[in-house]
């Protein structure tokens, strides 16, 4: 089929599925492990009332992933390690928290655990029969069956493959490169998936199953839609299997709560800022890493591994960062050492002059943040109509060539009572050096990632890549799961070191 024909017949199904031609279908299953979970868990978020630093809060975060497993994973458990994991944490913290809670909550602990070790039989869950007997009654070559991740695409590959079941299987993710079939399956509510599953769908029969626990049913909507001329309302027929629980009446209005949150340890209130310190956020990291990355500065390297190879590693802004980018980082030093030696080496002869100018005017810096304070210095710089001036605490690293702004730094110098000529020539030649070194050092992550497994980083989150022939432990890419809302002092040699945090597996 021609790339026009596939077009046509995409339009054509989209037009079928809006005007009701075709099916919509949300069924709902009776699960009453995930239901009481889900139950307990309620109760238990209740009774924390918004604490985070709590052994309490835990339970609660880990709960919500084992939820999220439960919801979006429809195959028996020895497909879905991050399951059974869950499972057996939420057993350890709840047994810890049984002698520090009141009765009510006792019990809710002593359930959850029962149910935790429910999980643990490698049995399979309703979702998954339902799903199982609906592929063999239409046969697998007419469907395709769409995962909330790609973690539960390969566990559902591997459990159709264990049956010789030849139905194809696809992330969310992935949903626009699929091929027109009859119907689809999608795990989950339509609430976890995105618009693009009824705005432009990949079979002609779209189906929706989920536990009946499940509050929020809203079909979502591209924002564009409601101004579609002639839109009209999509056709939805409702399918209940087994004893439904009770779930208040406006189950639409419900907010969505069913992606598990992470758990942010808040500042202490009496931690101030030292000289030393740069304020940066908490970013939690696939594969159970967390790094604090700082405000102050400008750019980190990214991985978009839809791109072909040799041109996968980009610099982002730091304040453009969200959940889903993949960040690259370097073990045994970090990327911004490696780059100053880099661009040293590059300056050759002129390193010696370049390195004094630069510490003559950042050494001023550093004098002036001492004696006044951070917040004193840049309301000064400021006052001058330096537009960055939250950044000057960053602007005493080695590794920060100058302030971005050529304006910015003329007054800068011209505050610290400077001559300006001879630092902003110097200043600029370590830039231009700096942006080949930059270059020099994205060919070598290029070369490094050059033969890494995307599909592996896509669906673990997390990727570790040991290069030959360099100085460097091995190279880390991992996709942004969280970022902190608020800001903390941290010491500079702190920042952008990957460290081990429990409540990033909790978000994966």
């Amino acid at each position: 089929m021609s790339r026009l024909q596939q077009l046509i017949e995409l339009y054509r199904v989209a037009e079928e599925v809006a005007e009701g031609r075709s099916s919509l279908e949300l069924v709902s299953i009776a699960d009453q492990t995930a239901w009481r979970v889900d139950q307990i868990l309620r109760s238990l978020t209740a009774a924390l009332g918004g604490e985070s630093a709590t052994p309490l809060a835990d339970v609660v975060a880990c709960a919500r992933s084992l939820r999220w497993c439960l919801l979006t994973e429809p195959f028996p458990v020895r497909h879905g390690a991050a399951r059974f994991a869950r499972a057996r944490e939420i057993e350890a913290l709840a047994t810890r928290c049984l002698g520090s809670v009141d009765d009510a909550l006792h019990e809710a602990l002593r359930e959850l655990i029962l149910l935790a070790q429910a999980v643990c039989a490698d049995t399979l869950p309703p979702t998954g029969e339902l799903l199982l007997q609906s592929i063999r009654e239409i046969g697998a070559e007419d469907c395709v069956v769409i995962l909330a991740s790609a973690r539960a695409a390969q566990g559902t590959q591997e459990w159709f493959g264990e049956l010789d079941l030849r139905a194809q299987v696809a992330s969310d993710t992935h949903h626009s490169q699929l091929a027109i079939h009859d119907t689809a399956y999608y795990v989950g509510p339509p609430s976890l998936f995105r618009p693009s599953a009824t705005a432009s769908p990949r079979a002609r029969n779209i189906t929706y199953l989920f536990g009946s626990w499940v509050r929020d049913r809203r079909i979502p909507r591209l924002r564009l839609a409601e101004f579609a001329e002639g839109a009209s309302g999509l056709r939805i027929r409702t399918f209940q299997v087994g004893d439904q629980p009770a779930l208040p009446a406006k189950v639409a209005s419900v907010a969505p709560d069913l992606r598990p949150e992470p758990v942010w340890t808040p500042p202490p209130a009496d931690r101030a800022a030292c000289h030393d310190d740069v304020m940066a956020r908490q970013v939690l990291l696939g594969g159970g890493l967390s790094i604090m990355l700082d405000t102050d500065g400008e750019l980190i390297r990214a991985l978009n591994p839809a791109r072909p190879v040799g041109e996968r590693v980009e610099l982002r802004r730091v304040a453009d960062l969200a959940p889903g980018t993949y960040l690259v980082l370097r073990e045994g030093e970090t990327g911004r050492d490696a780059l100053y030696e880099r661009t040293m080496q590059l300056l050759g002869d002129d390193s010696t002059a370049v390195e004094a100018t630069q510490n003559e005017w950042k050494s001023a810096l550093r004098r002036r943040l001492t004696s006044l304070g951070r917040p004193k210095v840049v309301d000064a710089l400021r006052r001058t109509g330096l537009k960055a001036a939250g950044q000057a605490a960053a602007w005493t690293e080695r590794t920060v060539a100058r302030p971005q702004r050529d304006e910015d730094f003329l007054l800068l110098l011209k505050w610290l009572e400077l001559e300006p000529d001879r630092y902003i020539a110097n200043a600029s030649l370590l830039r231009r050096r700096r942006s080949q070194a930059m270059a020099d050092i994205r060919e070598e992550l290029e070369r490094s990632l050059a033969d890494a497994d995307m599909q592996s980083l896509e669906r673990d989150g997390c990727l570790r890549v040991v290069p030959g022939g360099t100085r460097f432990a091995g190279i880390t890419a991992a996709r942004v799961l969280a970022i902190a809302p608020f800001e903390v002092p941290v010491h500079k040699h702190a920042i952008r070191i990957p460290r081990d945090n429990r409540s990033a597996r909790w978000l994966e």
